[in-house]
């Protein structure tokens, strides 16, 4: 069982998937609740009728502090590795080893210094690991390990990550996203090489649609790239325990954006890389995220995304910094904490 686990990638988080399936059942059930202020009501609409002027809900959103966020003195975010009790590949002391994504998480530290701001990322794993003996036997053995490590950056809105000496790092990671496009650093390598910072090249991510649970009225809504609105009630969803469960770990971002209704953004990768980013929208934190990670590759074996053969293989450039070995890296926001400036 464990020789094939580099070979298959991390499936998405069950909040995910969850998130997902209420978005198909968005788009065809009607509603009896009317939406906030002057936006348009379905609750007369035939099942399946989509809902002209979806832009007023952007509109709507954007009067709640949009990326007020980027106003705070400090920012934490806690990451968990998901989805629970997977494989996660890791690089540790020149050897990998195969952990618990439950024994893992990602903390980004960001603190507000003039027109910049200071972020520091934590890698953290600790608990028990397996790794291979390397013998004929091709056993494992079980080893508990504490896995700290740290990486000290400098973020410019619009310019993106930089080391403190002044080593450009690109789009490092999705913060305070705005806009219909999510740029990141992708690193290349031939199956069987080096992951070298020198050549990093963009990635993107677009916006595919925005998803509105409006909790005072129990009502959902999907707005997609065209700017057409779908509207659904809370009580007709299969997953309405998916929906609450997203507004409980956003509460503490709507209380940063003073927005009552929770809402978030869907982006999906442009190119072969993997890359897929939930976003809350007022604030552009993201809150669930699926990058490439920093695999190893046999040399000479044929590798193929969306039917085209890969000459070489993509990884984030934050799984290359972190060592992270697994083909595919997904994080799900745990924990907010934050004081104003």
């Amino acid at each position: 069982m464990r020789a094939n686990i580099i070979r298959y990638p991390i499936i998405a988080s069950a909040v995910l998937i969850a998130v997902l399936a209420i978005l198909s059942l968005v788009t065809r059930t009607n509603t009896g609740s009317a939406p906030p202020g002057n936006l348009p009501s379905t609750a007369s609409a035939p099942m399946g009728q989509t809902v002209k002027g979806g832009s007023m809900y952007l509109e709507f959103l954007e009067k709640c502090n949009r990326h007020g966020a980027i106003r705070v003195k400090t920012l934490t975010l806690k990451y968990r590795f998901g989805p629970a009790h997977s494989p996660l590949i890791f690089e540790y002391n020149g050897r990998d080893y195969v952990g618990d994504t439950d024994k893992a998480s990602l903390l980004v530290k960001v603190q507000k210094r003039g027109g910049e701001y200071l972020v520091d990322f934590e890698y953290v794993y600790e608990g028990e690991a397996q790794q291979p003996t390397g013998n004929a036997t091709n056993k494992w053995v079980s080893v508990k390990l504490s896995v700290h490590r740290m990486l000290h950056t400098v973020y410019r809105p619009g310019e993106g990550f930089f080391l403190p000496n002044g080593t450009r790092l690109g789009a490092l990671f999705p913060l305070f996203v705005a806009g219909d496009r999510v740029p990141l650093s992708v690193v290349w390598a031939k199956p069987g090489g080096d992951y070298k910072l020198s050549n990093v090249k963009e990635a993107a991510a677009r916006r595919i649609s925005v998803t509105v649970f409006d909790l005072d009225r129990k009502l959902a809504v999907e707005i997609n790239g065209s700017r057409v609105a779908r509207m659904a009630s809370l009580e007709t969803l299969r997953n309405t325990s998916a929906v609450y469960e997203y507004a409980r770990l956003t509460r503490r971002l709507r209380e940063l954006s003073g927005c009552r209704i929770a809402a978030i953004a869907h982006y999906d990768a442009e190119g072969p890389e993997r890359l897929y980013v939930d976003v809350d929208y007022p604030t552009g934190l993201p809150v669930f995220l699926i990058m490439d990670g920093a695999a190893r590759y046999r040399p000479g074996g044929e590798y193929y995304r969306n039917g085209v053969k890969m000459s070489s293989m993509p990884a984030s450039e934050l799984a290359v910094l972190f060592k992270l070995r697994s083909v595919e890296i997904a994080l799900q926001l745990e924990e907010v904490a934050y004081t104003r400036g």
